[in-house]
């Protein structure tokens, strides 16, 4: 009985182990599989040929005023739509809201600078293959300069001083979804004005997203 016991289980035991290969050989998708920003999206359905969007950025930015120079942070958010004007180029246009916060000090005496910007804005989108969308654009609009001191508390020294202010931006976009509805975007952006007769020039280095409907 014991050996007629060890028999079957011997071979329930083979059998079980046949049926796992087979299962392994069978070819399956995985779980997650690896996803580089160089391979081909996935989806490749023709883009809309209008299509709005929103768009939000943050990130790092050097302002120059006739050589003194602040560093700061820089923060916006956009509305506009993408026309895509040929097979591998599209192009953008939007209004843009941006603030920017720069401050050289928290002691008294310190200098603190919130530049903010109202800028209309078109982009050309470079359409690879790729997930990877170069990009390169210009915006015109107009900026306006609270210059604050501190000293006890903060003191405007001027609330109010509009100025027409120009700008050139490049940058990649890339596809953080499937359909490319989810867009990261990390670029970098030069801003010209002058200022109560000054020259003033900013940097901004940003990450950001866009999310097109």
């Amino acid at each position: 009985m014991k050996k007629i016991l060890v028999t079957l289980l011997f071979g329930f035991m083979t059998l079980g182990g046949a049926r796992a290969n087979d299962a392994a050989t069978v070819s399956r998708p995985p779980l997650n599989p690896a996803r580089s920003l160089f391979d081909n999206p996935i989806d490749t359905t023709e883009p809309k040929l209008v299509a709005p969007y929103v768009s939000l950025r943050i990130g790092g930015a050097s302002l120059s005023i006739d050589g003194d120079n602040y560093f700061g942070g820089a923060y916006a958010g956009a509305v506009g739509a993408r026309i895509t004007a040929a097979e591998d180029m599209a192009v953008r246009i939007e209004g843009e809201f941006g603030l920017f916060s720069f401050s050289d000090s928290i002691m008294p005496g310190g200098n603190e600078k919130n530049p903010m910007t109202f800028m209309a804005n078109v982009y050309l989108d470079l359409l690879t293959d790729h997930r990877i969308k170069p990009y390169v654009g210009g915006g015109v609009g107009f900026t306006n300069h609270n210059d604050r001191i501190r000293a006890g508390g903060w003191r405007v020294l001027s609330a109010f001083e509009a100025e027409l202010v120009w700008g050139l931006y490049g940058g990649i976009g890339f596809n953080l979804t499937r359909d490319g509805m989810l867009t990261g975007d990390v670029g970098v952006r030069y801003t010209y004005t002058t200022m109560w007769g000054y020259s003033v020039s900013a940097m901004t280095y940003n990450v950001g997203a866009r999310f097109t409907f």
